[in-house]
């Protein structure tokens, strides 16, 4: 055989050897897939737990005591009410009170100074406008001129809208509504002056700001508030947090035929009901509503947890691109950040129109975004704590909660713009480690437990501790007291101190 064939030869053995092991390899080490971890929700801390089971039972027993007493008929029809304010409640849809309406209406109506208490989207506002405007139609035709009912509220948004609610209410009457707010430190003084008396002489029921009025009182006398039967006081938690527990001190001094008050609040927190009752209140009658929502749970909550800021915007649209919300509000903690955050979700060019609201927006900017929000033209809305409380937009599909807020109560508001009055909502959460003591302060006072969701391809690839949810435990004064006495005082030792202690034996003699 010559050498080239063995050659040949060689060659081809070698190329079946490499198919060979091509085909089969052997003994090669199989490649392990690492799977990702599964995000663990941290867990419920006893506390948490221990208000859900009891608002369990506070919803058991008062299901209960319904049951037992019969189901009290709602309809408006069998309120007495006058007939063409019946009519224009049947008109704009208000056929059956809700839980709030009935207990508190007929309080108000016997002259009760009166605490309300009820979750957002109970209907709070007609609970004491239908009782207000009731009273105005008892008033004898001699008397009819001036302001009788006087309703203050803690924004001008909040001011317009309950506003616009008592014009539906008092359509084809003759009495007369009127907002007052605004500016007074105007160039118009004596125009302002002329508007403000007119607005107080020719209207029975005028909505205004603390801080409106009071300017108002100060700078010019002549305004008459001395017919005013009734005060209301709306969201008086957000007016203690704005600090006007003085101005509405001020207004009531005014108020000489005040036969009674009315205060309404998300929540009665005691420090809230203190301030009012020494200013303005009288033995009051507490009435705390249901919420219908959380009977027929039409409010669904989870969150979202977010490595960081970059991972919590892809959430952001993914969420809204996925779930393809026609009406949708996106709260955040910071006015800096919601034009950009706004601009950002338009630049996805996911089909969904965006624009931003807050404080520093002039009042018809907002009003602006706001109509067209309302309208549908925009999908979603960036928005800071100034849209949380009192503003009532139909049928918001969902919440979210970009950054999460400080404290309990305004969580509720916010997620309280959505699934109102029966309707299905949601809200959801965008949580990054360092608020994971907030979620848990808005679940305790909310006492519910909100579940954790992973969004599929956006999976977060942190975590936090198992005790991420629990509230820092609070150190008694006492013990801080017993820690400062154990702890020795500091003596600050200094160098020239230390030096020239006594005097030198040759000065001795002059000391003596």
């Amino acid at each position: 055989m010559s050498n080239s064939e063995n050659k040949v030869d060689s060659i081809a053995l070698l190329l079946d050897k490499l198919n060979q092991e091509v085909e089969a390899p052997a003994n090669e080490p199989e490649v392990k897939v690492e799977k990702k971890k599964k995000f663990k929700q941290p867990k419920l801390d006893k506390k948490l737990l221990e208000l859900v089971a009891e608002k369990k039972a506070q919803k058991a027993q008062e299901k209960a005591q319904r049951m037992a007493q019969g189901e009290v008929d709602r309809d408006f029809n069998n309120y007495f009410l006058p007939v063409k304010l019946l009519a224009n409640l049947q008109q704009h849809g208000y056929n059956r009170a809700t839980d709030i309406q009935a207990k508190a209406i007929p309080v108000i109506a016997e002259g009760h100074d009166v605490l309300i208490s009820a979750e957002t989207g109970t209907g709070k506002t007609l609970s004491y406008l239908i009782p207000a405007i009731e009273r105005l139609f008892t008033l004898p035709p001699g008397v009819q001129q001036h302001c009788h009912v006087l309703i203050v509220a803690p924004t001008r948004d909040l001011v317009s809208q309950i506003h616009a609610l008592a014009q539906e209410l008092l359509a084809n009457t003759y009495y007369k509504v009127a907002s007052f707010i605004g500016d007074i430190n105007n160039t118009s003084g004596k125009q302002d002056r002329e508007q403000a008396f007119t607005i107080f002489s020719q209207h029975q029921l005028v909505i205004t700001t603390p801080g409106r009025l009071v300017k108002q009182l100060e700078t010019n006398g002549d305004i008459d508030l001395t017919g005013v039967s009734l005060l209301i006081l709306d969201e008086a938690d957000r007016l203690l947090e704005m600090g006007a527990g003085e101005d509405i001190n001020k207004i009531v001094q005014h108020l000489p035929k005040r036969e009674n008050t009315v205060l309404v609040s998300a929540t009665l927190e005691q420090r809230v009901v203190d301030l009012f009752s020494s200013i303005a209140l009288n033995n009051p009658v507490t009435i705390r509503g249901s919420h219908s929502r959380a009977e027929k749970n039409t409010l669904t909550q989870y969150y979202y947890h977010a490595d960081n800021i970059e991972h919590k915007k892809e959430l952001l649209v993914n969420l809204l691109k996925d779930l393809a919300l026609t009406r949708t509000i996106v709260f955040v903690r910071k006015v800096d950040t919601v034009q950009p955050l706004a601009k950002y979700i338009m630049n996805q060019r996911m089909g969904l129109r965006a624009t931003g609201i807050s404080g520093e927006m002039t009042k018809e900017e907002r009003e602006r975004a706001l109509g067209l929000f309302k309208a549908g033209k925009i999908n979603v809305l960036v928005t800071t704590d100034l849209l949380a409380r009192g503003i009532d937009i139909e049928d918001v599909k969902a919440v979210f909660n970009y950054d999460l807020p400080y404290d309990g109560a305004t969580f509720m508001h916010r997620v309280g713009r959505t699934g109102r009055f029966g309707k299905k909502g949601l809200a959801i959460s965008l949580v990054q480690a360092h608020d994971y003591k907030l979620l848990g302060k808005a679940m305790r006072f909310m006492k519910v437990v909100i579940p954790a969701k992973v969004f599929p391809g956006l999976e977060p690839t942190t975590s936090v501790s198992p005790d991420a949810l629990k509230g820092e435990r609070k150190v008694k004064q006492k013990d801080n007291q017993k820690k400062k006495k154990e702890q020795k005082p500091k003596v600050k030792v200094r160098a020239r101190d230390k030096k020239n202690k006594g005097y030198p034996k040759k000065f001795a003699a002059y000391k003596e």
